[in-house]
C-alpha cells in the first residue's frame, strides 16, 4: 500500500452535495477512516491519494487543505471538469 497518507476535513453541510464523490474520485482518494466530528460540525477523512506527500512509517499523516473548483474547457461550452488542488 502507498504511504501517501493524509487527512482533511469537510464541513458537514457540504456532505449533501453530489460534488463530494466527484472530488474524492478526482483525488484518487482511498479512505482508510472517515469519522463525523459533531463537535467540529465536520467530517474527518484519512486516507491515501497520489496528491499527498509520502509519509515515513511511524509518523502521523499531515492535514491538507483541499480546494475544488469547476473549470470549463470551453469559454461558453458545456465541457466542465472539477479541478482539485491539495496544499
Amino acid at each position: 500500500m502507498s504511504r501517501r497518507l493524509g487527512k482533511f476535513y469537510i464541513d458537514n453541510y457540504l456532505l449533501e452535495s453530489k460534488k463530494i464523490a466527484e472530488m474524492l474520485c478526482a483525488m484518487e482518494f482511498i479512505p482508510l477512516r472517515v469519522e463525523c466530528l459533531y463537535y467540529k460540525d465536520s467530517t474527518e477523512y484519512i486516507g491515501v491519494s497520489p496528491l499527498f506527500e509520502e509519509v515515513e512509517p511511524g509518523y502521523e499523516s499531515p492535514t491538507y487543505t483541499v480546494l475544488c473548483s469547476t473549470v470549463s474547457n470551453y469559454p461558453n461550452g458545456p465541457g466542465t471538469r472539477l479541478k482539485v488542488e491539495v496544499f
